[in-house]
């Protein structure tokens, strides 16, 4: 069968779901075309991390189905996210993550297992060595932060049980690639000495399997003395687990960058999201990257969750203030009926959501600092040119 694979506003950690796609159709005989209208299957990977996605997400599946005579099939993350969103909005197959081995192997008739089987360790070389400029230079590249760096998976899934949390009701079960496949993928990357770690839940590596983080990176330098890394989606409570691991890795330079999602700065809101730290944690950790001069992280909020008020918010934005991270991704709280939120009193409406949105840009730009805000210019262009027909 002829297959066409596609990723809505697919981040670079779910490369390795749309590799695993190829991986395991070419295993099984099955062709992959580079143009939809050759497709009689076109696989379509959802994304759902909030709510100008979502809404790409399904806009484009049924543009797929319009345009294209193959069978769409929706994978991804919004079928767990908002199943009965999908299902109203959209005709074709939808498939949750958690079975979508199950169902592959059905639909394109393979043997049972074959699916896992093929499952790759997910690397790749990186594209540019400065992502804003070679967006600048190649107007159509989707590009994107990860992609300056040598990109290793890691880990899959997530232990933690935040509250909003969407992408948890669609994760498979979680686990960690082992030391020995990782330090392996490495030997392809040829003169890049800058790796980028990556996880659904960075610091739970090695939890299943008897590792660590700190152990990782410790091994990866035995075998790459040269190489520094970029750590991806942090958990605050990991950074200070490590705590002191992470600053013998600061001081011996092996460390060029952290993304430390914060979500909100407010103990009661965090009590609330269920995140497992304080806003003295916060000041700790991120103190101790100021403090050592260390400037090149950056953080996750979300503005308008339930029971945020006016203090709350404030509380957040004059953490951004001081500590200045050089990025942030901002988004509205999204309201899944499937998370454990979405029962919570106090919803915050769009309008103070909006105004809240409109200060925190006016702050950022007062400060220089870079930001990707729900429906911005950033993420439009990038849909724009991930949405692009072959």
């Amino acid at each position: 069968m002829k297959v066409y694979i596609k990723g809505l506003n697919v981040c670079p950690l779910r490369r390795q779901n749309l590799l695993h796609y190829r991986c395991f159709l070419e295993s099984t005989g099955h062709q992959i075309v580079s143009k939809p209208r050759e497709g009689e299957a076109l696989l379509v990977w959802t994304c759902g991390f909030r709510g100008d996605v979502i809404d790409n997400s399904i806009s484009e599946l049924n543009q797929y189905s319009r345009d294209y005579p193959g069978e769409v099939i929706a994978l991804g993350c919004l079928p767990d996210i908002d199943r009965e969103l999908l299902e109203r909005n959209f005709k074709g197959i939808i498939v949750p993550w958690k079975k979508e081995g199950e169902f592959l192997e059905g639909y394109f008739r393979a043997e049972a297992g074959s699916y896992s089987e093929s499952r790759p360790v997910f690397h790749e070389n990186a594209i540019c060595e400065d992502a804003a400029e070679y967006r600048r230079q190649h107007w159509d590249a989707d590009v994107t932060f990860a992609d300056q760096f040598f990109k290793l998976l890691i880990n899959e899934g997530c232990p933690y049980k935040c509250t909003y949390c969407t992408e948890r009701l669609a994760f498979p079960p979680y686990r960690s690639e082992s030391e020995e496949s990782l330090v392996d993928a490495c030997r392809v990357r040829g003169q890049e000495n800058r790796i980028i770690l990556m996880g659904d839940c960075l610091g739970r590596y090695g939890s299943d399997i008897g590792s660590s983080l700190p152990k990782l990176i410790r091994r990866l330098h035995c075998e790459y003395p040269e190489t520094v890394y970029v750590l991806g989606n942090l958990h605050p409570m990991d950074f200070l687990h490590f705590y002191n691991d992470m600053a013998e890795f600061l001081s011996r330079n092996w460390i060029a960058h952290i993304t430390m999602p914060i979500q909100s700065a407010s103990n009661k809101i965090l009590s609330a999201m269920r995140r497992g730290y304080t806003k003295e944690d916060l000041d700790r950790a991120f103190g101790f990257l100021v403090d050592r001069g260390f400037k090149t992280f950056d953080t996750h909020i979300i503005v308008g969750f339930p029971g945020e008020t006016e203090v709350d918010f404030q509380m957040t934005l004059e953490f951004l203030k001081r500590y200045r991270p050089t990025y942030a991704l901002v988004s509205k709280y999204y309201d899944s009926p499937n998370t454990a939120s979405s029962k919570m009193n106090n919803k915050v409406d769009e309008d103070t959501m909006a105004r809240r949105l409109e200060l925190i840009v006016k702050e950022m730009d007062q400060i220089g600092m870079v930001y990707n805000i729900e429906g911005d210019e950033v993420l439009q262009g990038r849909l724009s040119r991930i949405n692009r027909r072959d």
